[in-house]
């Protein structure tokens, strides 16, 4: 399931979201209903929990979210996976200047730190290593850039982010149509061993 506090009318952009959990000015009890119905949304629908939670542009490894999430996980006693946006991975940190993007990488390795801690503390199971972050508004670095993400080896317990569309999708300005369809024919081109 995909936790999303950012897209929607009347809802705060990422960066203001990120901005306030920095400051603690969230309200606690608004993240944890927004959480408890999205979840009861799924479970009415599939009819069970999801089997693995991320959030919407990060923001559940945010301060203050993560340690909602956590508590509002371990009452339904959660026995699936959390995504953790940080690594382990040294080839990462070189990738990410190599390919600018480095600001980001930095900031989600420092939100990743206390979010794995607090999953940690939880026993909320997660991801050792994190990978996908991509040039998304530069076409000609995100080629490059995929090549070389695709055709590293990856420690275990390594979750591969990817956004693949088509130029006829919806675009936004952090994931342009234009680099979503690049993605989609970069992946549908390769045979990709993926294990579970």
């Amino acid at each position: 399931m995909h936790f999303n506090l950012t897209s929607g009318d009347r809802l705060p952009g990422v960066s203001k979201l990120l901005r306030r959990a920095l400051f603690r000015s969230l309200d606690e009890d608004y993240i944890k209903n927004a959480l408890v119905s999205q979840l009861d949304v799924f479970k009415r629908k599939f009819g069970y929990l999801p089997d693995f939670l991320d959030g919407h542009q990060h923001v559940h490894s945010f301060p203050l979210i993560n340690q909602v999430v956590s508590k509002v996980l371990s009452k339904y006693k959660y026995t699936g996976w959390v995504r953790n946006v940080g690594t382990k991975d040294p080839l990462y940190f070189i990738q990410s200047i190599k390919h600018s993007y480095f600001k980001k990488f930095l900031v989600l390795q420092v939100l990743a730190f206390f979010h794995r801690r607090n999953l940690k503390k939880n026993n909320i199971l997660h991801n050792t290593n994190f990978h996908g972050l991509l040039p998304l508004t530069n076409p000609l670095k995100l080629e490059i850039a995929l090549s070389a993400l695709y055709d590293s080896s990856f420690p275990i317990s390594t979750v591969i982010m990817c956004h693949p569309g088509s130029l006829l999708g919806a675009s936004s300005s952090d994931h342009p149509s234009k680099c979503r369809d690049i993605e989609f024919k970069f992946l549908s081109s390769r045979s990709i061993e993926v294990c579970v």
